[in-house]
């Protein structure tokens, strides 16, 4: 499924790519992350509360499980380029090594299995770059947003 994403809107992606791979953005997508992880939700909640806006409440929601989904596909994708870049120059293009992708979910899986640390490590990467993939979907210039977020 998040091959089709990043098949569908691969220039988006590789925008979203090259800001996660900027280590000055890390703390703010992190922080953008964990505030629209926070505040959707919530929303949502609000939204259902107020039967009009049970219909809204649902299409938010589902963007925002798809966008949860696409964002862990990101979080491989950047694992892997982080870990690939000290032993081959990668550069995000149209196309990029599936062994990146591969690379990124081996260490990302192991990584979620180990108790308690590894849990904490996986929810702050899955914040950074589902951080990351909304700060790109609210500064789509296309929809009326400025092209840098600033935090």
């Amino acid at each position: 499924f998040s091959f089709v994403l990043y098949r569908l809107f691969s220039k988006n992606v590789i925008e979203v790519f090259q800001n996660l791979a900027k280590k000055e953005n890390l703390w703010k997508n992190m922080a953008f992350g964990i505030a629209t992880f926070i505040i959707v939700p919530v929303i949502c909640l609000i939204l259902t509360a107020l039967m009009i806006g049970l219909p809204l409440a649902l299409t938010f929601f589902s963007v925002f499980a798809i966008a949860l989904a696409f964002s862990r596909f990101i979080a491989y994708v950047m694992i892997g380029y982080f870990v690939g870049k000290k032993f081959r120059d990668y550069k995000f293009t149209d196309k990029f090594p599936i062994e990146v992708f591969v690379i990124g979910y081996i260490i990302f899986e192991i990584l979620s299995a180990i108790p308690v640390l590894g849990w904490l490590a996986t929810c702050l990467i899955m914040a950074w770059s589902f951080g990351g993939l909304m700060k790109r979907i609210y500064n789509n210039p296309k929809n009326g947003g400025s092209e840098e977020l600033q935090i």
